[in-house]
């Protein structure tokens, strides 16, 4: 019997034991706050060598970077708008837009996952990163910060007094803000107009009308029109609707379609087409109408909706 007491006591004391370890191991676990959302990964955060290694595709995703791996150099890329940043399994030094930085510890493959630094690879896109000791926490901020650099950015802008400069920064930043056409949907009206616009302007400069169809910027041929009248520019907006007209009612959104339409096979109509686009480009180049200023004044007249 008082072995039987004894064996309880033992078999007590070792489930004690377990529920402590795990309760302990709880506690040790590494969690990553990204603008206080937690990240949740298939492998753990882990410390190695003193260093947050965390894996490095879903930390980078979840800053809106686009990542490829290459295995048989088992180095990793990561692409956020105008950075790159480049890492190697067991390689300390990392490249971001062509200035190598070194690690004090290299990306590692643990799991068939590539863990990285938390600390390299946030800063590597500009973003702040904290750490709470007491409660094993890393604190990113990203979107946040970016938020902050973009009203500086904007408030800089609207403090320029040349018509033209202001346009052409204000453009830019709506530009970069889209991500070149990538991210509209973040756009408000205004916005989206002004960027249509300027994307025309710059591809009819550069091409003519054919060089705007052709290219990706053709996907928003059919708020031209509209966009022009937006601005006050009325004979631009002609000019446009008579491109336009080369595709008829409206203009496919797919790329391969308006190529096959504005390049047929009988030459006569493609010389047609050829000569509509000629006469616009012509149009287009007379300036009949001052852009800049209808720009300008657009933007000024809605203020509000280009301040962030």
């Amino acid at each position: 019997m008082k072995c039987k007491r004894i064996i309880v006591f033992l078999l007590t004391l070792v489930m004690m034991a377990s529920v402590f370890s795990v309760q302990i191991f709880a506690k040790n676990e590494i969690t990553i706050l990204l603008d206080g959302q937690e990240l949740l990964f298939d492998v753990p955060p882990q410390a190695i060598d003193n260093r947050i290694m965390v894996p490095m595709r879903k930390i980078f995703e979840s800053m809106g970077a686009v990542v490829e791996w290459d295995g048989s150099t088992q180095a990793i890329t990561a692409i956020k708008g105008d950075t790159i940043v480049i890492m190697q399994i067991d390689n300390e030094v990392i490249n971001v837009s062509g200035k190598d930085i070194v690690l004090d510890v290299p990306p590692q493959a643990v799991n068939s996952r590539t863990l990285v630094p938390a600390r390299a690879v946030a800063e590597s896109l500009n973003a702040k990163v904290d750490w709470d000791g007491d409660t094993q926490t890393v604190i990113i901020k990203y979107k946040t910060l970016q938020s902050e650099d973009n009203d500086m950015k904007i408030n800089e802008i609207w403090n320029i007094e040349e018509k033209e400069d202001f346009v052409i920064e204000m453009t830019q930043y709506i530009a970069e803000k889209c991500e070149y056409g990538d991210k509209m949907e973040i756009l408000n009206e205004e916005q989206r107009v002004l960027y249509i616009i300027q994307l025309l302007e710059m591809e009819v400069n550069n091409g003519g009308f054919a060089q705007f169809f052709f290219n990706s910027s053709g996907e928003f041929a059919n708020e031209l029109v509209s966009s022009f009248e937006k601005i006050g520019a009325i004979k631009t907006a002609e000019i446009c609707k008579k491109a336009i007209s080369v595709y008829g009612d409206e203009v496919p959104t797919d790329r391969d379609e308006r190529e096959d339409i504005i390049s047929p096979d009988d030459e006569k109509e493609e010389e047609r087409i050829e000569e509509i686009l000629n006469e616009c480009d012509d149009a287009f180049f007379e300036y009949e109408e001052n852009l800049v200023e209808l720009n300008y004044q657009f933007i000024i007249s809605n203020k509000a909706s280009f301040l962030n």
